[in-house]
């Protein structure tokens, strides 16, 4: 059965906290009647035409003016569609104050964005998944739409995908997909995971904090589970580059660390 990865991001370069992306895999039928479902909640009243994270919790945008109790009420009748379709969670975080110091400085556009680094590191957390749970099909990567870094992030992954070896090539998509939310509605579900992560990482309070509780299906991807998660995460964080390396520099550390040239 296909897989297909919904990944969006939380933050932005430069801003104190962290940035960070959430990606949530699932099989393509399940995410065909998690589809037709969330669709059908969105249009129940109240209705709302998309969900964002962010205008939920500060009740704006398609909660303007709502109250909390609302807000409430409409989310938990969504959140259960998420569950439903039991899904694998990816994550990666990074923390932008200390990446601004000692990554941003140093490399040229577009590696000196944190969205460059969380895009391959969400890509290498899928593979390593994939291959430590046993699962051996190529997943389909959808990112929300990001206009200009992610068009040019997107340009390095067929570097990328000329360095991997031929078992780990046999586990990528040929192409990374962007979709906009509204076009690919897991990408709204994505979307709620990396604001938590986002603020969960940063200490933040939001309103959210009932919703892992009402996810038991939603499942930590062996790739951020201990022991593998911190290994992961450190690996991944543990690299100070020098003023002359490039993007792909940094592609190339991404892939040896995680073992991707297998």
């Amino acid at each position: 059965m296909a897989m297909q990865l919904a990944v969006d991001e939380s933050g932005g370069k430069g801003k104190d906290g962290w940035f960070a992306f959430a990606g949530l895999l699932a099989d393509v039928s399940a995410w065909d009647a998690f589809t037709r479902a969330w669709d059908d909640c969105l249009r129940s009243e109240p209705a709302i035409k998309y969900f964002k994270a962010a205008e939920a919790a500060k009740c704006g945008g398609q909660f303007n003016w709502w109250s909390e109790a609302r807000r409430d009420a409409k989310m938990r009748e969504l959140v259960p569609i998420i569950d439903a379709a039991a899904p694998v969670l990816l994550f990666t975080a990074r923390d932008n104050p200390t990446f601004e110091a000692l990554v941003a400085a140093r490399l040229p556009a577009p590696a000196n964005h944190p969205y460059f680094w969380g895009f391959f590191q969400i890509i290498g957390t899928a593979y390593l998944h994939q291959r430590w749970s046993g699962r051996r099909e190529p997943i389909e990567i959808i990112f929300d739409t990001h206009e200009s870094t992610g068009r040019d992030t997107r340009a390095y992954y067929e570097f990328m995908l000329a360095r991997v070896g031929p078992f780990t090539r046999s586990l990528l998509p040929d192409d990374i997909i962007f979709r906009h939310d509204t076009k690919f509605l897991p990408l709204q579900a994505s979307d709620l995971f990396a604001y938590m992560c986002r603020c969960d990482q940063d200490g933040i309070a939001h309103p959210f904090g009932w919703v892992h509780d009402a996810t038991p299906n939603v499942k930590g991807a062996l790739a951020n589970a201990p022991p593998y998660g911190p290994m992961v995460q450190h690996m991944a964080h543990d690299f100070t580059p020098h003023p002359e390396q490039t993007p792909e520099d940094v592609i190339k550390h991404l892939l040896r660390v995680w073992g991707m040239d297998l």
